[in-house]
């Protein structure tokens, strides 16, 4: 018999990333602040921080990655992380939890009459 009690189980959620990870928009000059608010985000969702567990404390966050050091995380902006570095245990932590950083942002805007796009892609018959 395999019923017993009841096992809690935790479902991490993360917020759609603002654009791809590999796109040129993320690594564009000035994209710093946008991959920290990013990595505050996930690593608040995931328990830690001020009304969570301590940060760089016991175990990381679920798929932080080994090379980059846990046990000096003091925040996105205490830590000394790099762009690299962010953009790493952010992908990190998303393939973790089986969901493909790639697909997983937000859909921009269609503006109506922008030369830029092409708008018979986004007519419903």
């Amino acid at each position: 018999n395999t019923e017993g009690p009841p096992v809690p189980t935790v479902v991490l959620t993360y917020p759609l990333l603002p654009c791809s990870p590999t796109s040129a928009r993320w690594y564009r000059k000035g994209s710093t602040k946008m991959i920290r608010g990013v990595l505050q985000t996930m690593v608040t969702n995931s328990g830690f921080g001020k009304y969570g567990n301590k940060l760089g404390a016991g175990d990381p966050p679920l798929g932080w990655p080994a090379d980059v050091p846990w046990e000096t995380f003091r925040g996105v902006g205490n830590s000394g992380l790099n762009n690299e570095n962010m953009t790493k245990i952010i992908c990190g932590m998303l393939i973790a939890v089986n969901i493909n950083p790639e697909n997983h942002v937000e859909v921009e805007q269609v503006r109506e009459g922008d030369p830029n796009i092409d708008h018979s892609a986004y007519i419903l018959s």
